[in-house]
């Protein structure tokens, strides 16, 4: 892709990245900064190991 194009597509993610993150539920982990799903893999792992003792 040239410059000038992944410059646009860079400020067009800028603008609309409050936006969408304000849309998507807090439990949402993929594809986002600074959340990933492995922490909610090991999350859910707790609980289960929690649960079945």
């Amino acid at each position: 892709m040239l410059v000038p194009g992944k410059v646009f597509n860079r400020v067009l993610l800028n603008r609309m990245k409050d936006t969408v993150d304000a849309q998507l539920r807090h439990q949402q982990a993929g594809f986002r900064t600074d959340r990933s799903c492995t922490d909610k893999i090991v999350t859910l792992r707790i609980i289960v190991e929690q649960s079945v003792e």
